[in-house]
């Protein structure tokens, strides 16, 4: 009985509602606010709209205006309105429109429109000898037809047979040059002798006030409706088959409001056709679907007055006073949704027939009760769905959002709360692949996640315990790369027998931009209540600066080499010529036989910014600054029309140039130069972002400035106070002597062919492309140079000066020019001649075994891993022994630049190397020059002094002959990598006390050696940078401390070891954690250079960058344990994700490949 009694009261409600809106309707309520001409659309990406942008806006010329003017005036028509603007193209969109042929039809095309009976009645009227006159189209035809005849007769021309001298004329007249700026587009040629330009515009102007009115706002919407009534019948069915047939070999694109809104109301009532004849297709389908009229009939009733329903609380309640187009589509949405429902209904009476019901009241009880909450669901969802969509786009909200994209820097926050009694975390894998997916849209993004997690974990966090909610957030933190940032307690638990704990976590990508901090809790809450700070970076713009780039594809290779083989090398190779000669030799010739391009850089500019991203933020400012002035509802729409069409620009030019840079990786092979040139423009590496500096109290802002202090402070590096200290004496090496090498052309052809492609130019810009593709010719020219080099015991001076680049080490304050490292370059052919006396001097040294077998940098067939393995099979010996093993690393400061010259010269003479050999490494290594590279500038040349020059091919295998007796004089172990030094000791069996002890001493007394050796040799040992870890099992056991200059060593629980972290307990959890997080941060660059890259390159990039770092010396941490392990699975997946199952298929697991 209530689902009878609530049916009738349904129906009696849709009745009235029917005679309601009728009675409001019939006393001229306003119950219908329809208004068409309000148009929610972007009309600027219009077709039509968009031929606009083919034009120039001269806005200094009052004439050119294409928005009404609205102004109180006694003048009939007298105030410009309603713009008809006309763009003419030719039918080939190849062909220029300014011919005489076409000038002539669009005079008679615009003399029609003129004359127009109608036109002439609603035309912006001007004074001329004191009447009144129609204002002519604003006309590039003016030009020809004696409007102009006064300034110069040439004006007067008819036919057109004078285009060029006219508007050659026109254009040095200030009077008549707007015009032209206006009529032609941005890309038309206007020379002496030619004249173009794909399309043509003109401009006509209706007048207000209308007659009869005092002045424009009187009345005003009964003079815009007359106007428009006056513009659709006068041009409305003319202009639309001009724009369908053309005039003569061109086409008629036409812009005018008024017809504009005209087409649109023509298309809402054609709209509501449709809807009428949606509503009988339903009706029929609902007939058809239920077999009963009657159902139908009820059905299609409760739809229409839905309808009425919905506006009454719409227009009365809510007291909305406006519906648009948009409104049109409810008809059609309500028609759907309303038929469902009558679906769902009509089936589950059916379903609900094989049920037994006593009585047809329970039977459609029933029924109602279950289509009833089905109907409510679908209803509820979609209404909330809607009322989503109800948030306007506000001016605040808005410039909200272009101030924070403007700041090059996006936050995604994700918020959660785990309960404690829950157990399940999926919750972190799916805000895992959205941090992925957000990453891949955008690259500048800063993650931050916080929230209650109600984890515990005792190492991470602190906790007492460690359950399986904190090793699930700490695996997602690892394999996500974020850094936790809270350091202190957050919850303060009421219950005594709880302790305080840290749960409330903040993981942030970046923590440099980030910052956290307390505050009391909230009210009863025993949480503490966290702040968190989130910096923006910006980035740091320089001054333009051109550059030359060469196209070596297109180079005419044979004409190079001929140049090459007449070169006047006899002249050259006397004993009077400059040895620098070639290079300018070879300078010249790239010149004349390679295309070059010298183009303007923008340092740090977005290379996707094009100057029509430019002029769409200019369009987009000048209308909210003129809507700022005046926040009319017009200015306001003119704002939000500029502000969608510069979105749609810029986004339009980032999948622009995204898919362009896809295409280039696409067409390069991969792993090859051109490859890795244009994947590294995409994550920047190489890139010198340098700021501004602070150099005591004065900041430096000019790359010049910057430039030379660089330079000053790489060469203080570089720089050694040795005067007055005397060469210690060493034994000379019993060895046949280096005295001379001869160098052959193969030989030199040979270096040449091994050279890196890729290698950047030194200071005299020659790349190694030019020597290997001119090596027949340039191998007997260089092999004739070096040989003359030797003979005369000179290094070429040209060849000692480097290219110095500042790149910025990612730690400390990068406005700080101390915590930047120098990137030199050198010249190719200098590393060639480098390589020759590299290969005779290896020889030597290797031959006559006078390396010291304990180093293993810079050598033939030794790798970090064969000494880290050496050194870690010692430490496990010990520990399996029930003893200790200890390690200290020895800190060099500055240890390749401030290697002693005149020692290293003592030591290689003591070595066997004597003759040219030796003179010519001496020359080598004497008045070298550095000048630094920083933004197109590069500052002045200032002298190296002291040590080997870095980026050079002899200078680590000298640098190995100098620091080689070091280890002579130790009693303990020593591993050597170049400059990376560590003694260490290892107890082979339990020890005692007095082992311990007498361990200790040995290491001391060898540290005290050292320091020995390094003041012979001017090598300072940083004892506060000087690392000592102690490795054994012992549980409380107080360690023996070691001395270094009267200072104690600090020990610590974890030594890095080239690459390799080694701890206490040998445990490699620690190390393969931090190898998970830094190739989680790489392949988070790959996500965020996802639109750049093919699957195929992003599977390559992984197996070339990223899985290399998580396989470094697995050999011998590969026993972890699984749960350590499955960390670097955990990255994997999230490239198995990115490229797909296909490509995945080619990866093994990383348990199969340790």
């Amino acid at each position: 009985h209530l689902v009878f009694f609530f049916s009738a009261v349904g129906l009696c409600i849709q009745i009235s509602l029917v005679f309601t809106t009728a009675g409001l309707y019939i006393f001229d309520y306003d119950i219908f606010p329809y208004d068409f001409t309000q148009v929610p659309l972007n009309l600027e990406m219009d077709s039509t709209k968009l031929r606009a942008d083919a034009f120039n806006f001269v806005v200094e010329d009052g004439r050119i205006n294409l928005q009404p003017v609205t102004a109180i005036s006694q003048g009939e028509r007298n105030i410009k309105a309603a713009p008809l603007e006309l763009v003419y193209r030719c039918k080939d969109l190849k062909k220029n429109v300014i011919t005489a042929k076409n000038l002539k039809s669009i005079t008679e095309l615009e003399k029609e429109l003129f004359l127009n009976p109608m036109y002439q009645r609603v035309c912006h009227l001007m004074n001329l000898n004191n009447s009144m006159v129609c204002s002519p189209p604003m006309s590039l035809i003016h030009l020809f037809d004696g409007t102009y005849r006064s300034i110069d007769p040439v004006f007067y021309d008819p036919d057109f047979k004078n285009i060029t001298s006219v508007l050659n004329l026109a254009k040095n007249i200030s009077e008549l040059r707007p015009l032209l700026a206006f009529s032609f587009d941005k890309n038309s040629v206007l020379e002496n002798n030619r004249i173009f330009s794909t399309h043509l515009r003109s401009l006509l102007f209706a007048g207000l006030p209308l007659h009869g009115y005092r002045h424009a706002e009187d009345r005003k919407n009964e003079q815009l409706l007359s106007l428009k009534k006056y513009i659709v019948e006068g041009f409305g069915k003319l202009l639309a088959d001009r724009y369908k047939s053309g005039v003569g070999e061109l086409n008629v694109f036409y812009m005018n409001l008024e017809l504009f809104f005209n087409a649109v109301e023509k298309q809402v009532i054609w709209d509501l056709l449709l809807a009428g004849g949606s509503l009988v297709f339903i009706f029929c389908f609902i007939w058809f679907q239920t077999g009963s009229l009657w159902i139908t009939g009820w059905a299609i009733f409760s739809i229409i007055t839905n309808f009425f329903g919905a506006n009454l609380i719409y227009r009365i309640i809510l007291d909305f006073r406006y519906i648009g187009i948009f409104h049109v589509l409810s008809v059609f949405i309500i028609l759907g949704i309303g038929a469902d429902d009558v679906f769902v209904f009509y089936n589950t009476w059916k379903l609900m027939e094989n049920e037994k019901f006593n009585c047809l009241q329970k039977h459609l009880t029933e029924t109602f009760r279950i289509a009833s909450g089905a109907m409510f669901v679908t209803s509820l969802t979609t209404a909330v769905a809607f009322f989503a969509s109800a948030t306007s786009p506000l001016l605040g909200v808005s410039s909200f959002g272009v101030f924070s994209a403007l700041l090059h820097s996006i936050t995604f926050l994700f918020v959660l709360y785990r309960s404690p009694s829950s157990h399940d975390c999926t919750l972190l894998d799916v805000i895992s692949d959205q941090i992925d997916h957000a990453l891949s849209l955008y690259p500048s993004a800063n993650i931050v996640v916080v929230g209650d997690f109600n984890a515990h974990h005792t190492e991470w966090l602190g906790s007492n315990t460690t359950d399986p909610a904190g090793t699930k957030a700490f695996n997602f933190c690892v394999s996500q790369s974020l850094t936790m940032i809270v350091n202190f307690v957050t919850r303060f638990p009421d219950n005594p027998n709880h302790l305080p704990s840290l749960l409330d976590l903040c993981l942030v990508s970046d923590p440099s931009l980030c910052s956290v901090s307390p505050f009391s809790p909230l009210g009863g809450s025993d949480h503490a209540m966290i702040s968190i700070n989130l910096s923006s970076r910006t980035s740091f713009l320089g001054s333009p600066y051109h550059r030359t780039t060469y196209y070596y594809p297109k180079a005419d290779w044979d004409s190079f080499r001929d140049f090459l083989r007449d070169g006047p090398w006899a002249d050259v190779f006397s004993l009077s010529a400059d040895k620098c000669t070639i290079t300018s030799w070879i300078q010249a010739g790239m010149e004349a036989f390679i295309p070059s391009r010298r183009f303007q850089v923008k340092p740090h500019s977005t290379p996707w910014f094009s100057p029509s991203c430019a002029a769409a933020i200019s369009n987009r400012n000048h209308f909210f600054h003129l809507f700022q002035k005046n926040n009319s509802l017009e200015n306001k729409r003119l704002f939000i029309i500029a502000r969608n069409r510069c979105k749609k620009v810029l986004s339009d030019a980032k999948l622009h140039y995204s898919q362009f840079t896809k295409s280039l990786i696409l067409s390069q092979k991969l792993g090859s130069k051109d490859f890795w040139k244009i994947f590294n423009s995409i994550i920047n590496k190489g890139r010198s972002n340098i700021p501004s500096l602070i150099h005591g109290t004065d900041l430096i802002t000019s790359p010049k400035d910057k430039a030379e202090l660089f330079a000053k402070n790489f060469s203080s590096n570089s720089t050694l106070e040795s005067y007055g200290h005397s060469l210690t004496s060493i034994p000379v090496k019993q060895v046949d002597p280096l005295l001379d090498i001869q160098i052959t052309p193969a030989s030199v052809a040979k270096v040449i062919s091994q050279l890196n492609s890729s290698t950047a130019c030194g200071p005299d810009n020659i790349p190694v492309t030019v020597l290997q593709n001119c090596s027949p010719e340039l191998s007997s020219i260089l092999s004739k140079l070096f040989n003359k080099c030797l003979t005369e015991s000179c290094f070429s001076a040209c060849w000692k000066m480097a290219s110095v680049v500042p790149i910025f080490k990612n730690s400390g304050e990068n406005s700080d020019p101390s915590n930047c490292r120098p990137i030199s370059l050198l010249s190719v052919i200098s590393k060639v001649f480098e390589s020759l006396i590299n290969k005779f001097l290896t020889s030597h040294l290797e031959s006559n075994k006078l390396l010291s077998d304990n180093q293993y940098g810079f050598r033939s067939s030794r790798s970090t891993a064969d000494l880290l393995t050496a050194v870690t099979e010692r430490f496990y010996r010990a520990l399996d022994g029930g003893s200790e093993a200890r390690a200290i690393a020895l800190d060099i400061s500055k240890a390749f630049d401030k290697v002693w010259h005149a020692g290293l010269l003592h030591k290689l003479a003591s070595y066997g190397v004597s003759g040219k050999v030796f003179e010519s490494i001496k020359s080598f290594l004497s008045n070298r020059f550095i000048k630094v590279i920083l933004e197109g500038q590069h500052s002045s040349l200032f002298p190296v002094t002291s040590g080997v020059p870095q980026g050079s091919i002899l200078g680590p295998v000298l640098f190995l002959i100098y620091i080689n007796d070091l280890p002579d004089n130790l009693s303990s172990k020593v591993a050597l990598f170049a400059d990376d030094s560590t003694l260490y000791s290892c107890l082979d069996k339990k020890s005692s006390l007095f082992d311990r002890l007498e361990q200790a001493a040995d290491l001391e007394s060898d540290l005290t050696s050292v320091i020995d050796w390094g003041s012979q040799w001017l090598v300072n040992f940083n004892s506060k940078k000087t690392q000592l870890l102690t490795a054994n099992n012992y549980r409380n056991m107080v360690n023996i401390p070691i001395l270094m200059n009267g200072n104690p060593l600090t020990e610590l629980s974890s030594l890095r070891l080239l690459g390799l972290s080694v701890t206490t307990d040998l445990s490699w959890k620690p190390y393969i954690q931090s190898i998970a997080k830094l190739a989680s941060a790489k392949v988070a660059s790959l996500y965020r250079a996802r639109h750049f890259l093919t699957s195929d390159s992003i599977l390559y990039l992984y197996k070339s960058l990223i899985r290399p770092c998580m396989e470094y010396c697995c050999h011998i941490w590969a026993g972890s344990s699984n749960d350590s392990l499955s960390l670097l699975d955990k990255v994997q997946k999230r490239i198995v994700n990115v490229v797909g199952p296909g490509l995945s298929a080619k990866l093994e697991p990383l348990s199969h490949r340790r």
